[in-house]
């Protein structure tokens, strides 16, 4: 069932606020009592205290540049002037003294931390993951550490790690709303991994049925819902809350005034339903949340059909009372109206999901993803020259952002600016060089220019990265028609009706 979005767009590079664990490493009290003749370094270091004090992170960066000059080995001076040059957003110079640091002592904490970050917010998300864990490994107690292995997991599509780290941020900063709201991005997500999963392994079994009826019956979609119910009723011709909830579908299937189904009685039949129509009062929500967390830890380890199924339905209530704990605790902050607009995305409700959008744009205009989400609505409803504003506001505050990146190209290529579309295609390729979709709409560039070597060298990359899509090697055969070299396109061409075949067959 959907209750909450679980739309998957990738945390946006953050900026570090609260008090973050070894901002300022202690430099031994050995080192500072080397002096040469014009210069002592503890004037020096408790000058680039002063200065770091009063904000002034130049006079600082100066001060410890000072001290590294006289004492090149000391990783604790190393460590601070990273910090420092990350702090002035300088991240060649940041990253530069933070590796320096952890070569003369791998043992501290702060610059594999911060070097994990930077990683992150340049998205190279298994790097950062990298310096993360090791930094998490040599000091457990810093919040900081999981908030960002949170976002890194996340960005992975590690939901269940993700999980587990946000739950533990949320257990310090319970009242924090960007924390609660990833928390219930990652709760969703939790749910898609499970309800895929419980698709793979058990694609006609009663749960599966009853997984796919809920979601129907989430969206309305009544004679779906129906469907869905008299297969899982097959299974299980007694269950009597089963034929409630059949009863309920086919009355508004019908257009007849349905019949209240009565309190939940079930909570395997009932699932996630059992909030939809019936919330919590605010007073309920950290019980329910505490409850179904023990329910979702109960099941982790099991495999079986009804295990994976309550799986999925718990971690959607789980994703469902975290917002609701977002809107308790901000109700009218830019997540709360993001959380709002989402869900009505999903339920096809753009009015109000742009209306919800524009609201959190007013209260935070520079929130990274937000204009992303709006673009992104614009294109997939086909208002192309809405669309490109909100993609291009989102490409000011997130130059790298991939799939911004690749629907602003879509866009422009439609509009007869092939160049200008090849450009934001090879951009993203240098952030996401995985990324099948942006290659093949080099390709269509490529061809239609007559580009047909380069066309050809995207066509087989995606090959690589999509081995089961049959439409790469249809490009290829009509390419290598073209080109004259007829066996070749015949092979490509045998390969496509092989595919072709295999997709339609499942």
């Amino acid at each position: 069932m959907i209750l909450s979005s679980t739309n998957n767009s990738l945390p946006a590079p953050l900026r570090i606020a609260g008090p973050l664990f070894l901002l300022w490493v202690s430099v031994p009290a050995l080192v500072l009592s080397h002096s040469t003749q014009n210069e002592s370094l503890e004037e020096l270091y408790q000058q680039a205290l002063a200065a770091q004090a009063t904000g002034d992170l130049k006079a600082a960066t100066q001060r410890y540049l000072r001290i590294v000059a006289l004492r090149p080995d000391v990783a604790e001076v190393h460590a601070n002037l990273g910090r420092l040059y990350f702090q002035q957003q300088q991240s060649q110079n940041a990253e530069r003294y933070l590796k320096n640091a952890i070569k003369l002592k791998p043992n501290l904490a702060g610059p594999h931390f911060f070097l994990g970050v930077l990683a992150f917010n340049n998205r190279h998300y298994r790097e950062a993951l990298s310096y993360l864990k090791k930094a998490e490994s040599l000091d457990q107690s810093e919040i900081s550490t999981t908030l960002y292995l949170g976002y890194t997991t996340y960005a992975l599509s590690h939901y269940l790690d993700s999980v587990r780290h946000f739950r533990s941020v949320a257990k310090v900063r319970s009242d924090d709303p960007d924390v609660l709201y990833y928390l219930s991005k990652s709760y969703g997500q939790a749910a898609k991994h499970h309800l895929s999963l419980l698709q793979q392994k058990f694609p006609n079994s009663f749960y599966m049925h009853l997984a796919r009826a809920h979601a129907y019956e989430a969206q309305s979609r009544w004679e779906d819902a129906k469907s869905e119910y008299e297969l899982a009723q097959s299974q299980q011709p007694e269950n009597t809350r089963l034929k409630l909830r059949l009863a309920w579908v086919n009355q508004n299937a019908s257009g007849q005034p349905p019949s209240h189904t009565g309190d939940p009685q079930d909570e395997l039949i009932d699932g996630s339903l059992r909030f939809l129509h019936a919330p919590p009062e605010a007073s309920e929500v950290q019980g329910e949340l505490k409850r179904y967390e023990s329910f979702v830890d109960r099941d982790a380890s099991r495999v079986s059909a009804e295990s994976i199924y309550s799986l999925a339905e718990n971690y959607q209530i789980l994703s469902y009372l975290t917002s609701l704990r977002v809107f308790e605790v901000a109700p009218e902050s830019y997540r709360a109206h993001q959380l709002k607009a989402q869900y009505y995305a999903e339920l096809d409700k753009d009015d109000e999901a742009l209306k919800e959008y524009r609201a959190a744009a007013n209260l935070k205009p520079d929130l990274p993803d937000l204009h992303f989400e709006i673009g992104n609505l614009y294109w997939k409803r086909n208002r192309l020259q809405e669309a490109l504003p909100e993609l291009k506001q989102e490409l000011s505050i997130q130059p790298n952002h991939p799939q911004a990146l690749y629907e602003a190209a879509d866009i422009l290529f439609f509009d007869g600016k092939s160049l200008e579309s090849e450009q934001y295609l090879l951009r993203a390729l240098r952030v996401e060089p995985e990324m099948a979709e942006a290659r093949l709409a080099l390709e269509k560039i490529y061809t239609a220019t007559g580009r047909y070597s380069e066309s050809l060298a995207e066509l087989k990359r995606v090959c690589e990265l999509t081995p089961e899509d049959p439409t790469p090697h249809y490009r290829m055969a009509t390419i290598l028609r073209k080109l004259g070299r007829h066996d070749e396109a015949k092979r490509e061409m045998a390969i496509f009706t092989r595919l072709q075949s295999n997709s339609t067959s499942h």
